[in-house]
């Protein structure tokens, strides 16, 4: 129990630690760039971490970051990507075209 504590509060900081350095940096971009090219006004450390937290929102995922801390969110798509992986490395060119083939097909007949 104690090994899970120290490991889930190991990765609470490194959350914190990587979001506050992604927070400097558009800080940072922000103030070098958009100021002198759109005439905006320079932000502060929050305002960074807000709008980091609101292009969270409004565009989904930070991709990399969700997976890392939370593995059973991905965890069949991650399998099955990788089980097709090694489905394709074992087919020859023809048979890896006709297998992009019938799941482009799949995908078109879902999407209509």
């Amino acid at each position: 129990m104690k090994h899970l504590r120290r490991k889930k509060g190991l990765a609470a900081l490194i959350f914190v630690i990587v979001f506050s350095a992604g927070s400097a940096v558009v800080m940072w971009l922000w103030n070098a760039l958009l100021p002198d090219i759109f005439g905006l006004c320079p932000i502060n450390f929050w305002q960074s971490a807000g709008l980091m937290i609101l292009s969270r929102i409004l565009l989904g995922g930070m991709g990399w970051l969700s997976h890392f801390f939370n593995h059973s969110m991905h965890g069949e798509k991650c399998n099955n990507f990788f089980e097709m992986h090694r489905q394709m490395r074992r087919m020859s060119s023809d048979e890896r075209m006709e297998f992009i083939r019938e799941r482009m097909s799949k995908q078109n007949d879902e999407g209509k």
